[in-house]
């Protein structure tokens, strides 16, 4: 062995070599060194900034999905308050309505306990009554008219699946609910009281003393049925003098609450969301929660009147805990997610990758030597100018990638003996950008569902603003046409009544008993006239099987006008020739023909003309009517339509009418498809012009 040694090395070529190994190795073994250690403080740190970076963006995330959830819970919560006043509104006109459901027939069933309950069969409500209250016809008469609200009940429960039920409470103790409940099968269960006093529960005293009738929230509480734990909404019914009748509730069960509100999952298994009521009571939780509930109810204050992330050890475990308010109820909706959960995935990439390099590096590496070992020291420095150049690139990659830059892509580098290191690089930022694409999706999902939600609770809420105006304005004409019948009834009936108490007292006489009686048959005649003319006005507004509508010859329709005022000198009728066929029902065009030629000579001079024209156009017949009377005042013609409008009263009382002629008229000139204009000038006269379509 020493000679071979004294043989190879005792040249100089010989030493040579091994001075040039020696130095060559000896740099490349230094710069193995500083690489490793370096490149493991780099990772090690870059490793912790991702995870500090990741956990602080996914915590945000979210904080703001929760407040989404939140938004979306306030929301549906809103939606029941609006329904809720809405029904109380028409509970409040439908309870005191005498008119009630004359096609409902009420069964009672009396049990040996003294309580009342109506045992119905299908998808109905029904009815009970406590035993602490006698069944009193005024008690029978208000469960009847509380059947009315059975629509807008069962409308509520099928919109909203969370509701479990929705109910009518009166202060005596007797109820409607839908959907219908056993009462007998309650009571014998032991769940519900025959004795038992509602207006001493949360859900009827606390909207019996709500400030200015506002729905009010319960907090969770056991229910009276077999649901068992439960919340409620509910508000005051008062009539129309202010006077208190009653509640409107609705139920929501726990499970409910659950399956509905609280629906949406988590990324993160272990994670889950609780519901707390303002009172800092709990109205619902996911399952997962049920182990962390203690502590969570002694930190309750702490949680909410933080107002943003809070990372505490529950349970031995660093858990992440966000709240958010529901402003509409001042509820707190609170996630708690296992921090260990959320940057798990993380820790788990870049320790494999960490493990990867170390294996490949240290292959490659002796690689590196045995070829680096016959190569000179011109050489050797060429190799560390190559080796520091991909070092430098992979940390530019990784100060990128700890500043937030996922997408980092690294070229793909000129040695081979770091490319196994700069494609598992490349590979774990690719992992962990599609992690955080992930987290992203998950966002812009839910973010899509609480909008479709929105846009649903927007369209409901729309509904149920139409329909208020609706009954607003049906409860306004109703007290106009009340108050017109009133008044056009009043004087004639006054005048009535005062001639038959001086015939009956003697005070005129009998000579003037004749003419008393004349005037009293004129004031019967007149409203006679009014009754009539409500009677048709109101089967021709319904229009149902009022109209016979029929081909007409147009030509003999007009000639029999014309035949019916041959006698009155002042009436011009000209009629084209050859007037097409027209679909209208004769007697109703009649009226409506009669009623305008009657008031141009009604509100006419005595020998006044009145001039009508018929003629056709490709489109229609033209029917114009004018006269040369006294005129309407251009502020009343936008009116003269109107049910009971008359132009000028004090000027025309002394001529009959009631103001239903041309509203007749136009309701009948519209039923046939057609239109009806008028022109007027005081002093001049009107003409009014009716378009009928041609067949």
């Amino acid at each position: 062995m020493c000679r071979i040694y004294q043989k190879i090395f005792s040249t100089f070529r010989g030493r040579m070599l091994i001075t040039l190994f020696f130095l060559s190795i000896s740099p490349l073994l230094l710069i193995l060194y500083f690489a490793i250690t370096g490149s493991k403080h780099m990772l090690y740190t870059t490793r912790q900034q991702i995870e500090k970076a990741m956990l602080h963006y996914i915590t945000y995330l979210h904080q703001e999905n929760l407040d989404k959830q939140a938004a979306r819970i306030n929301e549906q919560l809103n939606s029941l308050e609006k329904q809720i006043r809405m029904i109380s509104t028409t509970a409040s006109f439908l309870l005191t309505e005498p008119s009630g459901y004359s096609h409902y027939e009420l069964k009672l069933t009396k049990e040996k306990e003294g309580y009342y309950w109506e045992e119905i069969e299908g998808d109905v409500s029904n009815v009970g009554v406590s035993a602490i209250n006698k069944l009193t016809p005024e008690i029978r008469q208000r469960l009847i008219l509380s059947k009315a609200l059975e629509p807008v009940f069962k409308k509520v429960v099928q919109q909203n699946a969370h509701v479990a039920a929705i109910y009518y409470i009166s202060p005596q103790s007797y109820w409607r609910i839908y959907p219908k409940m056993n009462v007998r099968q309650e009571i014998n269960n032991g769940y519900l009281s025959p004795n038992i006093d509602l207006t001493k529960k949360d859900f009827f005293s606390l909207a019996a003393h709500s400030p200015n009738n506002e729905p009010v929230w319960t907090d969770t509480y056991v229910d009276l049925t077999h649901r068992k734990e439960m919340f409620s909404l509910s508000t005051p019914i008062r009539d129309r003098n202010g006077n208190f009748i009653g509640i409107i509730g609705i139920d929501i069960t726990i499970s409910q609450a659950v399956e509905h509100l609280l629906k949406f999952k988590f990324q993160e298994p272990s994670a889950y969301a609780v519901l707390i009521s303002k009172n800092h009571r709990f109205i619902a939780y996911q399952p997962k929660a049920k182990d962390d509930l203690s502590f969570l109810s002694s930190h309750l204050q702490t949680i909410i009147g933080a107002q943003k992330p809070i990372s505490w050890n529950i349970n031995d475990k660093d858990k992440i805990i966000l709240c958010s308010i529901i402003p509409n109820t001042n509820w707190s909706l609170i996630s708690v997610i296992p921090k260990e959960e959320i940057i798990d995935s993380i820790k788990q990439i870049t320790l494999q990758k960490l493990t990867d390099y170390k294996k490949s590096f240290s292959f490659q590496f002796i690689s590196l030597l045995c070829f680096v070992a016959i190569i000179l020291i011109i050489s050797s420095i060429a190799i560390w100018k190559h080796f520091t150049n991909p070092i430098k690139e992979l940390l530019e990659g990784i100060s990128s990638v700890s500043a937030g830059n996922f997408r980092t892509k690294m070229a793909k580098p000129s040695l081979h003996e770091f490319k196994v290191l700069h494609s598992s690089f490349n590979n774990m930022a690719k992992k962990l950008d599609d992690l955080i694409s992930n987290y992203e999706a998950l966002h812009l999902q839910l973010e899509e569902k609480v909008a479709e939600r929105t846009a649903q609770l927007t369209k409901v809420n729309e509904s149920l603003k139409q329909t208020n105006e609706r009954l607003k304005q049906l409860e306004q004409t109703r007290r106009e046409i009340f108050e017109n019948i009133a008044h056009d009834l009043k004087t004639p009936i006054t005048l009535v009544l005062g001639y038959i108490e001086a015939i009956q007292d003697g005070i005129a006489g009998k000579e003037k008993n004749e003419e008393y009686l004349k005037r009293i048959e004129k004031h019967l005649h007149s409203i006679n006239h009014l009754v009539k003319g409500i009677y048709e006005l109101n089967h021709i507004e319904a229009q149902t099987n009022v109209f016979q509508f029929e081909q007409i010859d147009a030509n003999s329709f007009f000639a029999y006008i014309q035949d019916v005022y041959k006698n009155y000198p002042n009436i011009h009728i000209s009629i084209q020739n050859d007037l097409p066929f027209v679909k209208m029902d004769t007697k109703y065009m009649e009226r409506a023909m009669f009623n305008l030629i009657d008031n141009a000579l009604k509100y006419s001079d005595a020998h006044s003309p009145v001039e009508i024209l018929v003629k056709n156009t490709e489109q229609s017949i033209v029917i114009v009517i004018r006269d040369f009377g006294w005129g309407i005042p251009e502020k009343d013609l936008p009116y003269i339509f109107d049910r009971f409008y008359r132009v000028d009263k004090a000027r025309n009382s002394h001529k009959p009418g009631n103001g239903l002629g041309l509203t007749i008229v136009k309701e009948i000139v519209h039923a046939h498809g057609g239109k009806i204009d008028v022109v007027s000038k005081l002093g001049e006269g009107t003409t009014f012009t009716i378009y009928l379509p041609i067949c």
